[in-house]
């Protein structure tokens, strides 16, 4: 029997390329998303474009039985409250997954894995452990932490099988150029001068393969059922090293200092992946500098 996949959130970054991994599996897959993205449908993944805030969408799509569930979907935006988006932000996070579990078939149900976000932690000079209590600054982050004890009172009450995979900062080829490597090479690329802040900040980058691997090792595993897991690479890389990598490559000028740091940025944001390698044996493989020049690589190719 061939099981049935979702992805929520497929014409994302993430969700998108757990899609098309899945299909080079050949499994049986169907995306959701707000916006049509050709390399999907050209591969043969059934796309359906709808607003997952709305009921009666929502109600449609579960029409259909899954398997497995992935949310990769989601308004990623670290704006406040009341002067940001927040409530569109708890919309399309928290709301959205209470009308999924309206609707969604659990008898059928295999796995529901759930992504999660680094933000979800309180600021921390020290890797960050699953079992940290969560202390989210924003309404990105509040609406993911909600999603992710919701998730995990369903399969402490209930046993559906549930798990919350938190990722950190995931890059890779054909990420969108507004996030902060892409940004940073296409401003290289182009000869534009490079300002930044003083890029003192430690982050965990993990390369999408590495992450699409061990997501789909622990949607696939009962082991992980009920548990919140760090999918990241464990590794220190200061954000300066970064844009200097970068700019080395092009002769590229680079101001450090002209912007100023996020208000309540964290300064350190690093996996503990220790969990993880002891339930799955997993690892993130790529090196940072090989995924970095895999990354550079279809950026030049790539560039308009």
């Amino acid at each position: 029997m061939n099981r049935k996949y979702l992805v929520l959130g497929g014409t994302g970054y993430i969700g998108g390329k757990i899609a098309s991994e899945l299909f080079e599996q050949q499994k049986d897959v169907t995306v959701v998303g707000r916006r049509s993205v050709g390399a999907l449908t050209k591969q043969g993944i059934k796309v359906i474009n709808v607003d997952m805030t709305d009921e009666g969408s929502v109600e449609k799509v579960f029409l259909e039985k899954y398997d497995y569930v992935i949310n990769a979907m989601g308004c990623v935006d670290h704006g406040l409250m009341i002067s940001g988006k927040g409530y569109q932000v708890i919309e399309a996070h928290l709301l959205a997954t209470l009308l999924i579990f309206k609707y969604l078939d659990t008898n059928a149900l295999k796995k529901y894995l759930h992504i999660g976000s680094a933000d979800e932690y309180p600021q921390s000079d020290r890797f960050l452990s699953e079992s940290l209590r969560e202390m989210p600054l924003s309404p990105y982050s509040f609406s993911k932490t909600s999603v992710a004890h919701f998730l995990q009172m369903l399969y402490l009450s209930e046993g559906v099988p549930t798990t919350i995979a938190r990722v950190f900062l995931t890059y890779g080829p054909g990420q969108n150029v507004e996030r902060f490597i892409p940004q940073i090479i296409k401003s290289a690329i182009n000869g534009m001068k490079i300002e930044t802040t003083y890029g003192e900040q430690i982050r965990d980058f993990c390369f999408i393969d590495d992450l699409v691997e061990g997501v789909l090792l622990a949607l696939h595993s009962e082991k992980t059922n009920g548990h919140i897991l760090n999918i990241a690479s464990g590794k220190e890389v200061e954000i300066r090293s970064v844009v200097d990598y970068i700019a080395r490559k092009f002769n590229g000028d680079v101001e450090f200092g002209a912007r100023p740091y996020r208000e309540n940025e964290s300064m350190y944001q690093v996996a503990d992946v220790l969990k993880m390698n002891e339930l799955l044996g997993w690892k993130a493989k790529t090196p940072f500098e090989v995924g970095i020049d895999r990354t550079i690589e279809w950026c030049v190719k790539n560039e308009k």
